[in-house]
């Protein structure tokens, strides 16, 4: 094989395998995982163990780590086995959270596939998304939720725009961005993205903090998280489609063979 159609053959490999590469649920502070699952390898009905990191223990009162599943509805996103997060009538609430100790400035991340039912689309903070204090639960930096007429809610700043491109019953990727110290924070459901208020700019003298996603409401609800799902990420190139370019490859390869 020339050495042209060698550096072909490797693109064209690159771009296949990119679109193998599953990415985790993931929370990460200033580039670096704190933890992070695919829920593949966990045991069915029992709390997932991170694949990097660990999920930490759940402090908040009656709340405690959901359970990994593979059941038929919703279905995974990406693979056979997925997260799920429920809340009965009563007062037992699941959740999931990655502790971290912060500092001013860090940048926090998390990313995930996430399916939000349709029958919490009329039930008040069905579900919540934070930064929370491991000292005090209750201290949070960001606390964000959706009530029941369909606004978006961050706790003590009222209601903000959200991404509008939420829907319900379907699996769409979930980003939450936020500098420690920052007014707001960045959400991002399937690429558009909303600033969202913080509920507080200074942290507390203890700096262990918790991101979670969790259970809430005054009824029966749940949700669920997954792997990323795969997405084909081409480089930049001056033809106009990745079609185009796919095919170009494709010609040069089958050229080169027949000189």
């Amino acid at each position: 094989m020339s050495r042209r159609n060698s550096v072909l053959f490797g693109l064209l490999a690159a771009m296949l395998a990119s679109a193998n590469d599953a990415r985790a649920t993931m929370v990460s502070l200033n580039g670096s995982t704190i933890a992070s699952d695919n829920f593949e390898g966990d045991t069915v009905g029992a709390p997932p163990v991170a694949d990097v990191g660990v999920w930490s223990n759940v402090n908040f009162v009656n709340r405690t780590i959901g359970e990994v599943t593979n059941a038929a509805l919703p279905g995974a996103s990406s693979g056979s086995q997925y997260f799920s997060l429920f809340k009965d009538g009563s007062s037992v609430y699941q959740g999931i959270f990655a502790e971290m100790s912060l500092a001013s400035s860090d940048l926090i991340h998390f990313e995930s596939m996430v399916y939000i039912p349709l029958n919490t689309a009329a039930e008040n903070f069905p579900w919540q998304i934070g930064i929370a204090s491991v000292a005090s639960p209750g201290s949070r930096l960001i606390n964000i939720w959706r009530n029941a007429s369909g606004l978006w809610e961050a706790q003590g700043m009222g209601a903000f725009a959200g991404p509008a491109s939420l829907l319900f019953d379907t699996w769409q990727k979930w980003e939450l961005d936020f500098v420690v110290g920052a007014s707001a924070a960045t959400l991002t459901i399937n690429g558009v993205s909303a600033s969202v208020p913080a509920t507080n700019t200074t942290l507390n003298t203890n700096p262990a903090y918790r991101l979670g996603v969790w259970t809430n409401g005054p009824a029966d609800n749940q949700i669920y998280l997954d792997n990323i799902t795969p997405v084909v990420e081409v480089p930049a190139v001056p033809e106009p489609s990745t079609a185009a370019l796919l095919l170009t490859f494709a010609a040069a390869f089958v050229f080169g063979r027949r000189r």
